[in-house]
């Protein structure tokens, strides 16, 4: 699995949150005025912790948007401690933040050393701007980082809401 082999990681989205967007109240320290998983999508999340650990990744460090369903994404993988990152959290009601935070990210990742299996746990549009995919709910986009900076995807994903 490429993911093992340095200069990979995984970005995901988030599993199953029913709606789109966000609450007019959302505060990003309240996970009650937020869209948040439902439990197919806690199951999924579940589910993809499992993926990972029958494909031989048992320990990888898992980063994570601060907003509460990527968090409880991210936990409910159960690879232990999660790490908040800011660069992380969706734009999606502040494009005006996209190019700052797209960047802030991609210099991240390529700084990164990724000689650990790397996951992080963002949002759709988070994910579009890094690649140019659009991923479903719980969707898992395998990349490469290139030399000159940029990010290939080498596969992706589509996991089941059982």
């Amino acid at each position: 699995m490429a993911l093992r082999s340095g200069n990979h990681l995984v970005l995901m989205r988030h599993a199953l949150a029913p709606g789109f967007s966000d609450p007019a109240n959302f505060d990003v320290d309240n996970c009650s005025t937020q869209r948040n998983l439902n439990n197919a999508g806690r199951n999924q999340a579940r589910s993809i912790g499992d993926q990972f650990r029958d494909n031989g990744i048992n320990n990888p460090l898992v980063y994570s948007s601060q907003w509460c369903r990527c968090i409880e994404t991210a936990e409910l993988l159960e690879f232990g401690l999660v790490e908040k990152l800011v660069m992380l959290n969706s734009f999606f009601k502040s494009f005006d933040r996209k190019q700052a935070q797209t960047s802030s990210t991609l210099k991240w990742i390529l700084k990164a050393s990724l000689a650990t299996p790397t996951v992080l746990v963002t949002h759709q549009v988070n994910i579009t701007a890094l690649t140019g995919f659009t991923p479903s709910s719980g969707e898992l986009v395998f990349v490469k980082r290139g030399l000159e900076g940029k990010l290939s995807i080498i596969g992706t994903l589509r996991t089941s809401l059982d």
